[in-house]
């Protein structure tokens, strides 16, 4: 790639083709032209190095994306309606009922994720059919398949815990309960907000799908969380994992030694690209987001890899431009250059025309009798 882009600043940077246009006007105003002649080369050597460093870097990330992977528990539901239980923590003085709001958002989201897999992409079809089942109750009760509830912190001072899965399965792998524990905040004190708590339920109910952790740290599933102040969204990676897990649906016969498939993670296949699925209005946090900081937004733009590649890719191209244009010299080797009074003798040297150019560029003031050629007679006495 450096090669390429090092051709590409040679071709543009040296050709005197590109000079044509403007010389035609040299003798009325050679610097202003041989400014817009470099400017001209500038900007186009710019815009191919740009366009080059951006296909290339297109690749590469649909490549990196390829590689990205999440790995599965090894554990599967043998029935594809999961009843929810969702206990909220009501008598508590640190609970705040926007808790519940962004729960059941995470289940709509799930969902709504579910179905526009299944429908958008071929051969998924049968995940249609899966489907999460909320119900809200003051206390717990038997017969549901996943128990969500809160405590107010995690007790363990080593870690920066806030939400557990708890799977209970029946060897080899077919689940039979789970139970996720969310917190109000984190070790170090920081009060989680509706925002907060839509996320971690996300990550928390994909544990209960059966699936582990992600090597993107954008996905949802990532095994660490950043605060943010906008919805996190579910990939075509967190999906498709799910369909893989829950693949016995497409024959609908659940068959506990051969389910579900015993593999540490999966990646996606060429067919599909890693993306974020779109996240329906009725899914989104009912209050705004908190201005804890006005820059938040900005610094997680940038901290995204998109960001990230084309900021490198703008340094790239400044250096690579400001390395070749510093390596030539401040002015032309060659006595073809026009000046205001005429094309310059072809007999006169190079210092002399850098003299000649010398005095051109100071401006000096005609003195009564200064004739026309003065310039290149007094070049030619040194």
């Amino acid at each position: 790639m450096v090669v390429s882009i090092t051709t590409i600043l040679n071709l543009v940077l040296n050709n005197r083709h590109l000079s044509v246009a403007w010389r035609s006007y040299s003798h009325r105003a050679p610097f202003s032209c041989v400014y817009k002649n470099m400017l001209l080369k500038r900007i186009l050597a710019a815009s191919l190095v740009i366009g080059l460093i951006l296909v290339v870097g297109s690749l590469g990330m649909a490549e990196a994306q390829s590689q990205f992977s999440l790995g599965l528990q090894g554990l599967a539901w043998g029935h594809s309606t999961i009843s929810v239980l969702i206990v909220p923590q009501e008598g508590m003085s640190w609970w705040q009922p926007s808790y519940l709001n962004a729960t059941l958002h995470a289940v709509d989201e799930w969902n709504n994720a579910i179905y526009y897999f299944a429908m958008n992409y071929s051969g998924f079809s049968y995940l249609s059919r899966l489907r999460l089942i909320p119900t809200v109750a003051e206390s717990t009760a038997s017969g549901y398949d996943v128990y969500i509830t809160w405590v107010k912190v995690f007790q363990n001072p080593t870690s920066d815990e806030i939400g557990s899965s708890q799977a209970v399965y029946e060897p080899p792998g077919t689940m039979t309960n789970n139970t996720i524990i969310l917190a109000s905040e984190n070790a170090h004190g920081r009060v989680l907000n509706e925002y907060d708590m839509q996320s971690i339920a996300l990550h928390e109910v994909g544990h209960s799908l059966g699936l582990s952790h992600s090597s993107y740290s954008a996905d949802i599933m990532y095994p660490s969380y950043t605060p943010k102040t906008t919805v996190q969204a579910l990939s075509t990676l967190d999906l498709y994992a799910v369909s893989t897990i829950m693949a016995w649906m497409a024959s609908s016969v659940y068959d506990p030694l051969r389910s579900p498939p015993q593999i540490p993670s999966v990646a996606l296949p060429e067919n599909i690209t890693y993306q974020f699925l779109p996240v329906s209005y009725g899914d989104l946090p009912s209050l705004p987001p908190p201005s804890e900081n006005s820059l938040d937004p900005i610094l997680q733009l940038l901290a995204s890899p998109e960001s990230l590649f084309t900021i490198l890719a703008v340094v790239i191209v400044v250096t690579l431009v400001d390395i070749s244009l510093r390596r030539r010299r401040k002015y032309p080797q060659s006595n073809e250059e026009y000046s205001q009074y005429g094309p310059v003798p072809s007999n006169l040297s190079v210092a002399q025309i850098l003299v000649q150019r010398a005095i051109m560029e100071t401006r000096m003031v005609l003195r009564p009798g200064f004739e026309p050629g003065f310039p290149a007679r007094l070049a030619s006495h040194l």
